[in-house]
């Protein structure tokens, strides 16, 4: 009999034990290579389970979502709680080859994170409800629904996904955040892992970020030429604060990673605050918040100017504490970069002024951008139309303007039949002068800055 691993090698019976009931028992035949290599591959690599080189295949491998939801029964799981590891590692996304014979919760977690990833998401949510659990993705900023497990899953694939993330599977009382990342060839993506606690359970998050992010240049997040002037110019400055707003999503972190890189080419010192690391920046010192030691973002803010930091990167700004610090920063010989949840580029101003921050600091802003992500009509079905082929909505939205073509898609495989795929992102730059100066020490209204602006 030849080696289930290789099919190559002669193959020795080896009597495997379930570990949580040693009354368990099932043979396996493997080659003693085989065999001295299973035995040395951690819980994590096996999680891997290598999909990368069935992502962009469609209809050549049988395993798929729905196929591996109808093998499913109640015995199928068990729970290896003695084999998860104590350090996480990178997982490499290789190939289906062993999928047929990896665990059924490996297996099925493996075939949801690789339809994601094929189809470009940019979160995965697994919603635990009372009768059910929901498997969603977002792609373009909509969310579609795949085919949801039985219920009975619900525990094992949140575990499954706690023991990637090397979060406490025990604790399922308050909120838990790690961080996974995946290898796809010569491709990198690090997956944020948040889970919470909800009525009938826990619930999961993950957010899919490519490492790539990480080396965008300033003239590649679709500013057009005078704003990407006008943003440098903001850049050069020693001190100040620069700020990005805009609603959860909305590439605030890949604008502010851009900013840092082109910070990079100028050599200069920065340090990173965040509470989450979403990735790792080369050349930048990224500070990991604990605060439940009591080291959070003021802390921290108080710390770096220590550090004879040129500029700060401070991934969001979630409290008037933390804004009064980091505008304090900036006042003091620091270039400080930061985001918050803002509407609009002077709704920030306004926001900071409600929050009682004293408007000799609020001036020290140099600059606010805010920004949104648009869908992209699908180029694979576009086709162009005249006006009186639009919608009476559609005509509101365009009023009087003057556009040279009018494109609408169809629908088509590429987009999902929706007629949008991918995005671009759309800005507006606020800069801070004197007159809006004068209408910050005034506390001026939202509307009164516009008008000044």
């Amino acid at each position: 009999m030849l080696c289930e691993r290789c099919k190559e090698k002669t193959a020795v019976v080896h009597i495997v034990t379930n570990p949580q009931d040693t009354r368990i028992k099932r043979e396996e035949h493997y080659c003693e290579q085989c065999y001295k290599d299973l035995c040395e591959r951690n819980d994590e690599e096996e999680a891997g389970a290598e999909v990368e080189a069935a992502i962009g295949r469609k209809g050549e491998d049988e395993w798929d979502v729905e196929n591996m939801l109808m093998e499913f029964t109640e015995s199928d799981i068990v729970y290896q709680g003695d084999e998860y590891p104590v350090k996480a590692r990178s997982i490499d996304l290789a190939s289906l080859e062993e999928l047929p014979r990896s665990k059924p919760i490996v297996k099925l977690l493996n075939l949801i994170l690789l339809q994601a990833i094929k189809d470009g998401s940019s979160d995965i949510h697994f919603e635990t409800y009372e009768d059910s659990i929901q498997v969603r993705y977002r792609v373009d900023g909509v969310l579609y629904e795949m085919m949801p497990p039985p219920k009975h899953l619900a525990q094992a694939i949140i575990s499954r996904i706690k023991v990637m993330a090397h979060l406490n599977i025990v604790e399922k009382r308050k909120p838990q955040t790690g961080r996974v990342r995946l290898n796809v060839g010569e491709k990198g993506l690090d997956l944020i892992v948040t889970t919470v606690p909800v009525l009938e359970g826990e619930s999961c998050t993950i957010r899919v970020i490519p490492t790539e992010t990480r080396d965008i240049e300033l003239s590649q997040i679709g500013l057009d030429s005078g704003d990407l002037a006008t943003l440098e110019s903001w850049l050069s400055m020693p001190h100040g604060v620069i700020l990005v707003t805009g609603p959860s999503g909305s590439g605030k972190t890949t604008s502010l990673y851009s900013m840092v890189n082109h910070l990079k080419c100028e050599k200069k010192k920065i340090v990173g605050i965040e509470e989450t690391v979403m990735t790792e920046l080369q050349g930048v010192t990224q500070m990991k918040l604990r605060p439940d030691l009591g080291f959070g973002y003021v802390q921290a803010l108080e710390t770096a100017p220590l550090m004879a930091c040129d500029a700060l990167y401070v991934a969001e700004l979630p409290d008037p504490e933390t804004v009064n610090a980091a505008l304090q920063a900036g006042s003091t010989g620091c270039l400080v970069l930061s985001s918050c949840p803002a509407d609009g580029a002077a709704e920030a101003i306004t926001q900071f002024l409600q929050m009682n921050c004293r408007p000799h600091q609020i001036a020290s802003i140099i600059g606010v951008i805010n920004q949104r992500w648009v869908r992209k009509v699908c180029e694979n079905c576009a086709e162009e139309v005249t006006r009186d082929q639009l919608a009476p909505a559609e005509l509101e939205i365009l009023g009087e303007m003057e556009l040279v073509r009018i494109l609408r898609g169809n629908g088509c495989e590429y987009c999902n039949n929706t007629g949008f795929r991918h995005r671009i992102a759309s800005y507006e730059l606020l800069e801070v002068n004197d007159a809006i100066r004068e209408a910050i020490h005034a506390r001026a209204s939202t509307a009164e800055i516009r008008e000044v602006a």
